[in-house]
Protein backbone atom coordinates (compact mmCIF):
# COMPACT_ATOMS: atom_id res chain seq x y z
CA UNK A 1 0.00 0.00 0.00
CA UNK A 2 3.12 2.25 0.43
CA UNK A 3 4.12 1.62 -2.50
CA UNK A 4 1.14 2.54 -4.32
CA UNK A 5 0.02 5.51 -2.05
CA UNK A 6 3.03 6.88 -0.01
CA UNK A 7 0.70 6.66 3.31
CA UNK A 8 0.56 4.49 5.89
CA UNK A 9 -1.56 1.84 5.99
CA UNK A 10 -4.28 1.49 8.37
CA UNK A 11 -3.96 -1.18 11.01
CA UNK A 12 -6.05 -4.21 9.98
CA UNK A 13 -5.68 -7.66 8.91
CA UNK A 14 -7.76 -7.43 6.27
CA UNK A 15 -5.65 -7.63 2.95
CA UNK A 16 -8.41 -7.30 0.73
CA UNK A 17 -9.81 -3.56 2.06
CA UNK A 18 -5.57 -2.71 2.11
CA UNK A 19 -5.76 -3.72 -1.73
CA UNK A 20 -8.59 -1.48 -2.12
CA UNK A 21 -7.25 1.29 -0.66
CA UNK A 22 -4.13 1.01 -2.79
CA UNK A 23 -6.20 0.59 -5.89
CA UNK A 24 -5.02 -2.70 -6.71
CA UNK A 25 -6.85 -5.41 -8.19
CA UNK A 26 -6.40 -8.69 -6.62
CA UNK A 27 -6.26 -11.37 -9.64
CA UNK A 28 -9.11 -13.73 -9.31
CA UNK A 29 -6.96 -16.96 -8.53
CA UNK A 30 -5.28 -15.31 -5.72
CA UNK A 31 -9.10 -14.02 -4.19
CA UNK A 32 -9.63 -17.99 -2.15
CA UNK A 33 -6.31 -17.05 -0.43
CA UNK A 34 -6.50 -13.47 0.51
CA UNK A 35 -10.27 -14.15 1.83
CA UNK A 36 -8.76 -16.85 4.06
CA UNK A 37 -5.78 -15.66 5.35
CA UNK A 38 -8.03 -12.80 6.55
CA UNK A 39 -10.49 -15.10 8.26
CA UNK A 40 -7.79 -16.53 9.90
CA UNK A 41 -5.68 -13.99 11.23
CA UNK A 42 -7.01 -13.06 14.58
CA UNK A 43 -8.29 -16.73 15.54
CA UNK A 44 -5.10 -18.51 14.87
CA UNK A 45 -3.52 -15.61 16.31
CA UNK A 46 -5.25 -15.80 19.16
CA UNK A 47 -6.90 -19.19 19.76
CA UNK A 48 -9.74 -19.87 21.90
CA UNK A 49 -9.52 -23.44 21.33
CA UNK A 50 -6.79 -24.90 20.26
CA UNK A 51 -7.60 -28.41 19.41
CA UNK A 52 -10.21 -26.92 17.27
CA UNK A 53 -7.73 -25.00 15.29
CA UNK A 54 -5.14 -27.61 15.05
CA UNK A 55 -7.96 -29.91 13.45
CA UNK A 56 -9.44 -27.24 11.27
CA UNK A 57 -4.97 -26.21 10.52
CA UNK A 58 -4.16 -29.76 9.77
CA UNK A 59 -0.70 -30.50 7.47
CA UNK A 60 -2.42 -31.40 4.41
CA UNK A 61 -4.38 -27.62 4.87
CA UNK A 62 -1.27 -25.46 6.55
CA UNK A 63 0.76 -27.05 3.16
CA UNK A 64 -2.50 -25.90 0.68
CA UNK A 65 -2.32 -22.29 2.21
CA UNK A 66 1.34 -22.21 1.81
CA UNK A 67 1.48 -22.81 -1.85
CA UNK A 68 -1.60 -20.46 -2.34
CA UNK A 69 0.67 -17.85 -0.27
CA UNK A 70 3.58 -18.20 -1.97
CA UNK A 71 1.41 -17.50 -5.36
CA UNK A 72 0.14 -14.43 -3.83
CA UNK A 73 3.39 -13.45 -3.17
CA UNK A 74 4.72 -14.49 -6.19
CA UNK A 75 2.46 -12.07 -7.72
CA UNK A 76 2.90 -9.25 -5.18
CA UNK A 77 6.45 -9.04 -5.77
CA UNK A 78 6.66 -8.76 -9.79
CA UNK A 79 4.00 -6.60 -9.52
CA UNK A 80 6.16 -3.79 -7.53
CA UNK A 81 9.04 -4.26 -9.20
Amino acid sequence: MVEETREMPPKTHDLGRLADLAGIVVPERHQAIVTHLKEASVPTRYPEDMSKLVKHYNKAAAERYLAETKGLLKWIRARIK
